[in-house]
């Protein structure tokens, strides 16, 4: 698989591969792309994560956390993070934008409970990065 970006920036990847079954697998990496003709510094990423995830129900909250990094838009300090849960629902947290390294609360929280078994591809983005989650509900 191949792919040119045609911008400098932060990229989250999704591969789904699909077997004769019909069984599905997903995986996600994060690409920088960058621009060495310009002394501007890395791009702004994202780590996000969630609980518990090897045993989500449907019925039960799921907490997700993220945090957003190396920021250099003059609104990241106040910046969100938006949530697309892949259910048809959303939702908004406010990380410290890495102002302080090694915050343990840097990170922001979010709880989302989903209704139907499933899997769920949640989408969050802020200032330019965003990043995925593949999220199976049992």
């Amino acid at each position: 698989m191949e792919r040119r970006y045609s911008m400098p920036g932060t990229y989250s990847e999704l591969v789904e591969v699909e077997d004769e079954d019909g069984n599905i697998s997903r995986d996600s990496a994060i690409v920088q792309v960058v621009d060495h003709s310009t002394t501007r510094r890395p791009y702004p990423s994202l780590h996000v994560s969630y609980y518990p995830s090897l045993d989500a129900q449907a019925g039960k909250p799921i907490t997700f956390q993220a945090r957003s990094f190396l920021q250099q838009y003059p609104s990241s300090p106040g910046g969100e993070e938006r949530w697309d849960f892949g259910d048809g629902t959303t939702g908004v947290t406010r990380s410290d934008g890495n102002a302080q390294k090694l915050n343990r609360n840097g990170y922001s929280r979010i709880e989302h409970t989903y209704a139907k078994p499933g899997r769920y591809l949640v989408k969050v983005t802020r200032d330019g990065a965003a990043m995925y989650l593949d999220v199976p509900v049992y």
